[in-house]
């Protein structure tokens, strides 16, 4: 069995493009991000975790955990990342 546990610290956005805050472009490009910026850019703690099982020499059972304390953030203008994320991997070897 092996176990990873992975934590990136991220700080709010400091630099961004004029044409995502402007208010003449703003909601043009992006609707809602401006308002949405201004309320939630903060910094942000992820935390991910990952575990896996080998059956024997040729396969292996995996599940990754992203985002444990499932919050909601960004990591760049616009790009708003889901809570947690959950998936399941079989893997084998022919």
């Amino acid at each position: 069995m092996e176990a990873h546990f992975n934590i990136i610290a991220r700080s709010r956005i400091l630099n961004i493009d004029d044409v995502f805050i402007n208010p003449a472009t703003a909601e043009n490009i992006l609707p809602g991000f401006h308002s949405y910026w201004q309320q939630n850019n903060r910094g942000h703690i992820l935390k991910d975790l990952g575990l896996t099982y080998h059956v024997d020499h040729a396969y292996s059972i995996s599940i990754a955990i992203k985002n444990l304390s499932n919050e909601e953030y960004m990591g760049r203008p616009g790009d708003i990342q889901p809570p947690r994320h959950i998936s399941l991997r079989v893997s084998g070897r022919l």
